[in-house]
């Protein structure tokens, strides 16, 4: 079985030289966004139904700290936030410990576990930005 790697986020792979890689990144960044499967079977047989719940005492048996609620419409939801309001300041504040947190995306593990893609967020930034 051979592995196959999608293209996806600014990675583009076989490049001779850094030169124009943005160009291709942004091109698939505007490309249209499609549905997600309704459901995905693994090789192993299990399937995206059977996955076990963020609770399950295979992931432990305690939080730590404040833990951000996870879905795609909680996805969709932090996105809008941060587009509305906790971005109108994101690059004077990111790098300051005291405020940074009420300013940042909270974004990164929704992307991570795949509830927003890197492309819809570059989409609605731009889209937000234009309507500015």
């Amino acid at each position: 079985m051979g592995w196959t790697e999608f293209a996806q986020f600014g990675v583009v792979r076989r490049l001779k030289s850094r030169d124009g890689w943005s160009l291709i990144r942004d091109a698939r960044l505007a490309k249209p966004i499609i549905d997600p499967p309704a459901a995905i079977t693994f090789a192993t047989g299990i399937t995206t139904q059977s996955l076990p719940a963020k609770d399950d005492p295979l992931f432990g048996s305690h939080d730590i700290g404040q833990v951000q609620q996870g879905g795609r419409t909680e996805g969709l939801r932090t996105l809008a936030s941060f587009l509305k309001e906790r971005g109108r300041n994101y690059m004077q504040t990111i790098s300051k410990p005291g405020i940074s947190a009420r300013h940042c995306s909270r974004l990164s593990a929704h992307i991570t576990y795949g509830t927003l893609s890197v492309k819809e967020i570059e989409q609605a930034t731009k889209a937000k930005m234009q309507s500015l």
